[in-house]
């Protein structure tokens, strides 16, 4: 392998004062010599260590050149690949589309919808395949939603059918009442009236009139007098229904009232606010 100048030059000292140190006599100049030796030496050995590394970083920068080239050369035959394909595509397609238009008994239209294929390479995009995605979420979604909107509505139609039920059950109760027995009393009486009314007051809401009927959001559940009271908002409006000495509604739920003469009747709500 050739040596450098530095590496020759250095190798050729070493050589001179190893001679020298052995053809001398004198002690003194012969302990000079070697120390003189031992230093050329060192600086040869570094001289060669140094000339293998640019050696290796050489050939790192050619093996590194090579593997850029190499993955320029693939990506260019894959593109070529691929503007391939796509002219094939394209070129079939269009063939089928004059035998389509050349075909009396079908629609050009219909051709193209049942022979248009997607090429393989647009469908692997992953923009092609986010759109893909998208449009099959949105299409789930509104299923699921006439989905739930059939089933609020069948259950608000339960709910108006069976209060229709309910009120022409009370109807021909109060028409043929039973015999021997006095009129029924009517659900709050006139003591009960005033109460009722003053409770309303100190929570700063309206009272239920008899035969009225509404339907709102409970805000607020609280205590007057000793007796529990619903206050429901309905078109802004604040309403108060007595709610028993076991509340069954929570400040946020959606319910209906009734006032007969029977008293309050309550449920729950199947609107679409819920």
């Amino acid at each position: 392998m050739f040596e450098d100048n530095t590496e020759k030059r250095l190798l050729e000292k070493c050589a001179q004062l190893a001679t020298w140190h052995f053809l001398e006599n004198d002690p003194v100049e012969k302990e000079r010599l070697a120390a003189e030796l031992a230093q050329c030496v060192k600086e040869a050995a570094k001289a060669k260590e140094e000339k293998k590394a640019g050696a290796e970083k050489a050939a790192q920068i050619d093996k590194k050149k090579e593997q850029q080239e190499a993955k320029e050369k693939a990506e260019i035959q894959a593109n070529e690949a691929e503007a391939a394909e796509h002219a094939e595509w394209e070129k079939g397609m269009l063939e089928r589309a004059e035998r389509g238009r050349e075909d009396h008994g079908a629609a050009p239209e219909k051709v193209l919808e049942h022979t248009l294929v997607i090429p393989e390479y647009i469908r692997n995009c992953p923009a092609y395949q986010q759109v893909l995605e998208g449009q099959r979420a949105a299409q789930a979604e509104r299923i699921a939603a006439e989905a739930r909107a059939n089933n609020y509505q069948g259950l608000a139609n339960q709910a108006r059918l069976e209060v229709a039920e309910a009120r022409e059950e009370r109807s021909e109760q109060q028409q043929q009442p039973e015999s021997g027995k006095e009129q029924a009393e009517p659900g709050i009486e006139a003591d009960g009236d005033y109460s009722y009314e003053q409770a309303s007051k100190e929570l700063d809401a309206e009272p239920i009139k008899d035969g009225q009927e509404i339907e709102g959001e409970v805000v607020d559940v609280a205590k007057v007098n000793g007796q529990n009271y619903y206050v429901i908002e309905q078109d802004g409006e604040r309403l108060a229904v007595p709610a028993g000495d076991k509340p069954e509604y929570e400040k946020g739920d959606e319910i209906t009232v009734s006032r007969s003469k029977e008293g309050f009747e309550t449920g729950e709500s199947y609107g679409y606010e819920r």
